[in-house]
């Protein structure tokens, strides 16, 4: 009994005894967005070595020490890390009992995971590639293994998961379970909240986890981390004596994510580092977005990255309709990049840009023309082919020429089909405006048709909050009103 009571005493100062009473999971299932976002941000991190990069190493520094501050011990801990921390020992940093991993998983597990993702960068990028290597070193452990992780829950959040039964869900951060039952039953209970017990099947070739007790300074634990992001489908939810949540591991609904990532990879020329500012307005997060990219203007030495960088700032100009700012960092960015010899393709899409946000349409229209000249010798069917005719569109809407509008819309998304994704940002913007067209020529229903095929695309890959979901609802709320 005396040496249990020991080997509690000592578990109690690992990791495993520090958990969040906090909801841990999303549901995929019912919200797709968060989980592709965190998916992409996670892919550039890892493709990405911020171990040199003095501002992302600042970044977490200054983060950690504003939230320790006051506490000697974490700031001495602090103050190590700052001195003697290596890329390759990044596990190793994980398990210890100290700042690090109480910080990083309390942020992600917020509401604003992709900022943490964005501050940490520094760690979780050394972090990701460390599991990835270990995980790929104990590849040949084939077969499902079950862990363990004892947490106490707020009823709210077992009713929670009990709604979610048969749906799938997602990792809000890194999580560090037991292969030993027993280690992860001494954190399931305290008098505030229920005990609950995860028991989780992995099949080790859906998901990126390690072992990697050998490294911890807790070796009782038989801990093993899962990657941030990894999915679950929902099997039970029970109770005998406390809460039993069963999850196995599973690749269902990661299919849209793999493909949206491999379109990137396809379609996005930009660096990784100037990808997070184009990710950020994607989002939404227009201003997120422009800080950044002037931050990364600041610090650039590379052309290349200079005339990305421009025409990012551009787009996120564009975004927040500051149409000034934009059209001057697209004519900068077209400056740049005719004086590099660009590929034409690349002057299009810059060019449909300047187009886009220009206050003059019959001006805008010369550079749509011009981009379409461009694009169409080289390969008909590239996104910028298909950006101009929906930007030539959009003048011919303002005209209240409709069907012309109408042509070049359907054009627009022949093209865009070929080039993106079923779900995408690209398309569902080419079918609301098609809706639009219909609601000026007063056929709601159709209207309507096309907005609800909108909205359906924006939900399944745009946070809630975006813009053009709320500007899409508007649509279909006037447009039934006048059915």
């Amino acid at each position: 009994m005396g040496c249990i009571k020991s080997k509690k005493k000592n578990i109690e100062k690992s990791l495993l005894a520090n958990i969040q009473p906090s909801f841990v999971f999303k549901s995929v299932s019912d919200n797709y967005a968060p989980y592709l976002w965190c998916q992409l941000f996670k892919q550039n991190l890892i493709q990405v070595s911020y171990s040199a990069d003095k501002m992302a190493k600042e970044d977490l520094i200054e983060k950690c020490r504003e939230y320790y501050r006051g506490n000697d011990q974490e700031s001495a801990s602090i103050n190590e890390f700052e001195r003697t921390y290596e890329s390759s020992k990044a596990l190793e940093w994980y398990t210890k009992n100290t700042f690090l991993y109480k910080i990083i998983n309390e942020s992600l597990r917020s509401k604003n995971d992709i900022d943490a993702l964005y501050t940490f960068r520094y760690y979780i990028s050394d972090l990701c590639t460390c599991l990835l290597d270990q995980y790929r070193k104990e590849a040949n452990n084939n077969g499902v293994i079950t862990v363990y992780r004892g947490v106490r829950l707020a009823d709210n959040e077992i009713l929670k998961m009990q709604h979610s039964v048969g749906k799938v869900i997602s990792i809000n951060g890194f999580v560090s379970t037991s292969r030993d039952r027993n280690v992860a039953e001494m954190f399931a209970g305290n008098v505030e909240h229920e005990s609950v017990m995860y028991e989780i099947a992995l099949n080790v070739r859906s998901l990126i986890l390690a072992d990697i007790s050998s490294l911890s300074q807790f070796i009782d634990e038989q801990e093993v981390l899962l990657d941030i992001g990894s999915i679950f489908l929902v099997v039970e939810v029970s109770y005998q004596q406390i809460w039993t949540i069963k999850l196995k591991s599973t690749k269902k609904k990661t299919k849209l994510a793999i493909e949206y990532i491999k379109s990137n990879r396809k379609l996005m020329t930009e660096s990784q580092s100037v990808l997070i500012g184009r990710y950020f307005a994607e989002m939404g997060e227009y201003y997120k977005s422009i800080r950044y990219l002037h931050n990364l203007l600041n610090r650039s030495n590379s052309t290349t990255d200079l005339g990305d960088i421009y025409l990012n700032l551009g787009r996120a100009y564009g975004f927040y309709r500051d149409y000034q700012n934009a059209f001057k960092y697209f004519q900068l960015a077209y400056k740049i990049q005719v004086a590099e010899g660009t590929d034409p393709l690349v002057l299009a899409t810059i060019l449909s840009n300047m187009g886009a946000v220009h206050y003059d349409d019959n001006r805008a229209l010369l550079y749509h023309s011009e981009a379409l000249r461009l694009g169409r010798p080289t390969n008909d069917v590239h996104p910028s082919t298909g950006t101009a005719l929906y930007n030539i569109g959009n003048i011919y809407f303002k005209r209240q020429k409709y069907s012309k509008a109408l042509d070049y819309y359907r054009k627009s998304l022949k093209i865009s089909k070929k080039n993106f994704p079923k779900f995408h940002p690209t398309i569902a913007i080419i079918y609301e405006h098609i809706g639009n067209v219909y609601r000026a020529r007063e056929a709601y229903r159709t209207a309507v048709r096309y907005y609800i095929t909108a909205l359906k695309m924006y939900e399944k890959i745009l946070p809630a909050n975006h813009l053009l979901i709320r500007k899409v609802k508007f649509s279909i709320a006037r447009s039934k009103r006048r059915e």
